[in-house]
């Protein structure tokens, strides 16, 4: 079997919520619905299946909605997809149907990840002059500077050593500082 993670983030309303404790049976019971439905799904897998990895019970910090939507809290910004901040749409590499104008540039991985992504490509391509391109995945409640993967595809002779990917992404995400100022500065294009 193959391994995989998914993880899934799911609401639940809080005024049909009474207490912690049918909150947390409620995501446990998600938790193993999930895991059902995909080992149904893709039984060549062997998944790890994390619910809600933002929760955290003994604060109690919970993921309890009005609506059930995210939309409530602001943090949409309604800007289409497709609307990447390189102008393209290419199919046969990795890319992210995130548009990043219009989101928050401090904490919006979609905005960020974006970016990020790019300035790592650009560096991979100006060191060893070949095509590259990043993607950069999250997972909810992880440190924004600590992807939980990372993408890459480079086109050559000679293979990109995986250390000196890592060392880039690291390096770039270590600069999310500079990143963020370039953006608030108007000196990054994101459309």
């Amino acid at each position: 079997m193959r391994p995989g993670w998914l993880t899934a983030c799911v609401p639940q309303i809080a005024r049909e919520t009474p207490d912690l404790d049918t909150y947390i049976t409620r995501r446990t019971q998600a938790r193993d619905l999930i895991t059902h439905l995909a080992s149904a799904i893709a039984p060549e897998h062997h998944l790890t299946v994390s619910v809600n990895t933002r929760d955290d019970d003994s604060r109690p910090e919970l993921y309890l909605t009005a609506t059930g939507s995210s939309i409530e809290s602001g943090d949409e910004g309604v800007v289409g997809r497709g609307n990447r901040a390189n102008g393209l749409i290419s199919m046969l590499r990795p890319w992210s149907a995130e548009g990043v104008s219009g989101k928050n540039p401090v904490y919006h991985v979609g905005k960020l990840y974006n970016l990020a992504a790019a300035e790592a490509a650009r560096r991979l391509h100006e060191e060893t002059g070949l095509d590259c391109a990043v993607a950069l995945v999250s997972q909810s409640g992880r440190d924004l500077t600590d992807p939980w993967q990372a993408i890459v595809q480079s086109s050559g002779p000679n293979p990109i050593g995986n250390a000196r990917v890592r060392q880039v992404i690291a390096d770039v995400m270590g600069d999310l500082g500079t990143l963020r100022e370039q953006l608030l500065d108007g000196k990054l294009a994101t459309a």
